[in-house]
């Protein structure tokens, strides 16, 4: 592959062309295209009512939604089209050694580039986080290691700039981005920390340590550029977040309980807004509807459909880190509020339930998947608290029978997923309970913060 471009042969049932295919667009975006070089007629194909397919002479079916570069399609490679459902006919071997030696590069198992490229980059991942983990345990006394932990993170978010700008390596430019977040956490935590150990540090250091990491996730996605912005907007929205509740903390001089509650709230209102922020930030046209019969016959605009394509995956991939963003920070404040009492754990197993109920909005895995392991996170930390709070008994009553129930309800799901089509009353059933959650969370929130009691000291 030279210059983002794959030289391959296209054998179609008819004819054979030469083609260079460009390495960064996804096959299925590319099939139109080849059939019309391979033939004027191929698109009409009653034999094709399927559609086509791009394959191997092995017979393996090139996935649609990947790029050349991504199937490792590699100049002088010779690729068939075939109608969808038309199986490759059976290869046979003459020679043994041939016949193993098919198999053994063929198979799924196979070590290749890409994995190497992978293993080198959690490998280097690992290796940088068990220096930030050395940096944070080596004192007191804590500056060198504050010092250490705030240049090794500017020299980190230099390194990324140089290989997304320089060397277009997005990937390693990601990872060794996020490496720098966790040194500027660990060196904003020990720069003022003095002579006392890490157990002895209190709200003031932490908040030095979340402000370091803010200001570390915006010059990470500054310095890489457009592609890492969903990821270190994710990252930076956690840190504000937690820059929100210790500043809280300390400020009023309370403790992580009622600045999660607060945190939890503030949070929570962004909700209903994430997905117009995204489609907002990604740049797409907002539509102007007419409102008169005249309006209407006069609309002739027209939408370049290219440029909306990509901004409405843009918007996507915005609204994934905005929704991870809040599944992390849903799912740690329950843990926090559910060590208080029996109002906490309401609060934590109310969010668990709405993180969860909120995941079937979203269509995508990239949305629905963190809402998910939200929710899931949120209500084992109620489950956690629980167990640890009670005597044996209860663990034995309680406890184990929410742990059966919630694997009986998700056993029943995984059985019955996809085969049968979904009850609109069950739907109406979690819109209903979805409210109702909304609904109790706010003041259950505000319970748990304390603010009640305040607000009756004051009017004494």
């Amino acid at each position: 592959m030279v210059g983002g471009i794959s030289r391959v042969t296209i054998v179609a049932p008819r004819s054979r062309v030469d083609l260079a295919l460009p390495a960064d667009v996804p096959v299925a975006e590319m099939l139109p295209v080849l059939l019309r070089y391979a033939g004027t007629d191929l698109g009409d194909d009653p034999a094709a009512q399927h559609g086509w397919t791009l394959a191997r002479l092995d017979g393996l079916v090139l996935d649609g939604s990947h790029t050349p570069a991504q199937l490792e399609v590699r100049d002088g490679d010779v690729l068939y089209l075939r109608p969808r459902g038309d199986e490759a006919p059976v290869l046979v071997y003459d020679d043994v050694i041939d016949a193993v030696a098919t198999a053994t590069r063929d198979q799924p198992s196979r070590w290749t580039a890409s994995r190497t490229r992978r293993y080198g980059l959690v490998v280097a991942v690992l290796a940088l986080l068990g220096g930030a983990a050395v940096t944070l345990l080596a004192g007191p006394p804590q500056l060198a290691g504050g010092v250490v932990g705030l240049a090794g993170a500017a020299i980190l978010i230099g390194i990324a700039t140089i290989l997304s700008r320089a060397l277009g390596d997005q990937d390693a430019a990601r990872a060794v981005g996020l490496v720098a977040i966790v040194y500027a956490a660990v060196g904003g935590l020990l720069v003022l920390a003095g002579d006392r150990t890490v157990g002895e540090l209190a709200g003031p250091h932490l908040l030095v340590a979340v402000t370091a990491a803010l200001l570390a996730a915006a010059l990470a996605s500054i310095g890489i550029g457009h592609a890492a912005t969903p990821m270190f907007l994710s990252a930076g929205a956690v840190a504000g977040a937690a820059v929100l509740g210790t500043a809280t903390a300390v400020a009023l001089e309370v403790g992580p309980v009622p600045a999660a509650a607060v945190t939890l709230l503030v949070v929570l209102a962004t909700l209903p807004a994430q997905p117009m922020i995204a489609y907002r930030l990604a740049g797409l046209p907002v539509p102007s509807l007419p409102a008169e019969r005249e309006e209407l016959r006069q609309d002739t605009e027209t939408v370049d459909g290219e440029r909306v394509l990509a901004r409405s995956r843009r918007a996507d991939e915005l609204l994934a880190g905005m929704v991870t963003a809040l599944a992390v920070i849903v799912a740690a404040g329950a843990a926090v509020v559910a060590t208080a009492d029996w109002r906490g754990l309401v609060l934590g197993a109310a969010l668990g339930i709405l993180l969860t109920s909120r995941a079937r909005w979203y269509l995508g895995a990239r949305l629905r998947l963190p809402l998910l392991a939200g929710g899931a996170v949120a209500l084992a930390a109620v489950l956690v608290t629980l167990y640890l709070s009670v005597g044996p008994v209860a663990r034995l009553t309680g406890v184990l029978l929410a742990v059966i129930a919630v694997a009986g309800i998700h056993f029943g799901f995984a059985m019955a997923g996809g085969k049968r089509p979904n009850s609109p009353w069950w739907g109406r059933a979690l819109d209903v309970l979805e409210i109702v959650l909304i609904l109790g969370i706010v003041p259950m929130a505000i319970w748990v913060s304390g603010l009640y009691a305040w607000i009756r000291g004051i009017r004494g």
